[in-house]
């Protein structure tokens, strides 16, 4: 059944934390899998594995969304002191406000950038998008400077880093441009690319090893 409660401060405040908490928690899984896979377990491993992993992320999802309804609810048998609910309130509709500003600002720097007659980069907010779309297409290296060793690295981690980083050639590729390409090309915040740069210098991300060199 529908609930007639009015969209206010209360509920907005409410809902964007909980946006908030689903990006964390979505954060986290995402990570969890990436050590799960790291593992190369068969299949019934795997699954098992998996399976008791997501059970304990639902049930921490789950008991933070309840205490967030708690948080904003100041009707409910448990009710919460009043002054507590309107200062998270206004916490929390300071931060969405701030988070529309910069939307805003941007829109507004990219409208000023066309009406100025500068040339539309491709999609992308990360300052070194154009480095890294350049290094792709007319990379400019010499044949015969240092190459990655990715002898002992298995395949499946290697098309992990290039779907990441689109980059073709990660034999030549330098940690850095490794980094900022999985950034920009996958959107993901620079702890999480490091991730893929370990990967290619041979770090068992499972279990912090790292891969022996012949």
């Amino acid at each position: 059944m529908a609930s007639d409660r009015p969209y206010d401060d209360t509920l907005a405040a409410m809902q964007f934390e909980m946006l908030t908490i689903d990006e964390e928690f979505a954060g986290q899984w995402v990570a969890t899998m990436r050590d799960l896979v790291g593992k190369q377990l068969d299949h019934a491993e795997f699954t098992a594995e998996r399976m008791a992993a997501l059970h304990r992320w639902e049930r921490r999802r789950g008991a933070a969304q309840a205490r967030l309804r708690w948080k904003y609810d100041g009707s409910g048998t448990r009710k919460r002191n009043p002054e507590l609910v309107e200062r998270d309130v206004r916490a929390q509709i300071a931060k969405l406000r701030g988070r529309l500003e910069a939307a805003r600002q941007n829109t507004a720097d990219r409208r000023a950038r066309l009406e100025a007659g500068t040339p539309e980069r491709p999609v992308s907010p990360e300052p070194h998008a154009r480095t890294n779309t350049r290094a792709r297409v007319t990379p400019v290296r010499d044949p015969q400077g240092p190459r990655r060793d990715f002898d002992g690295l298995e395949p499946f981690l290697l098309r992990m880093v290039a779907e990441c980083s689109g980059l073709d050639d990660l034999e030549h590729a330098t940690d850095e441009e490794v980094l900022r390409a999985c950034m920009v090309h996958s959107h993901i915040p620079e702890t999480a690319a490091q991730e893929y740069v370990d990967i290619l210098n041979g770090v068992d991300i499972a279990n912090q090893t790292i891969r022996p060199t012949s």
